[in-house]
């Protein structure tokens, strides 16, 4: 198990940005004409806010964290590997699924 946070979401949303379009680019003129602008802007912001990176990138996706059995927006959680998939779980499923096994008799 490991931890994710909104915050360590935005620190590196450039380098994030450049894997996902960057990689799976097969670089030609319109690539870099669609892509690039938003890397710049994202590179450009020095200590990057949430409502910051939205208006570069033009929606919330890049800073969003869902969990995975609410599916409520949430700031932090913790991910487990299921079968290679990861699984986000947020502290209020966490604490009911404690709540539940603490109630089998």
């Amino acid at each position: 198990m490991i931890t994710l946070t909104k915050q360590e979401l935005i620190k590196v949303v450039a380098g994030r940005w450049y894997e996902h379009y960057y990689k799976n680019a097969n670089y030609s003129d319109e690539w870099f004409q669609k892509f690039e602008p938003t890397y710049r802007k994202l590179l450009a912001l020095e200590n990057p806010t949430e409502e910051q990176i939205t208006e570069a990138i033009g929606n919330g996706s890049w800073t969003r964290i869902t969990c995975d059995f609410c599916s409520k927006d949430v700031d932090k959680v913790i991910i487990q590997n299921v079968n290679d998939k990861p699984i986000y779980i947020c502290r209020n499923c966490i604490t009911l699924a404690k709540q539940l096994l603490d109630n089998l008799k």
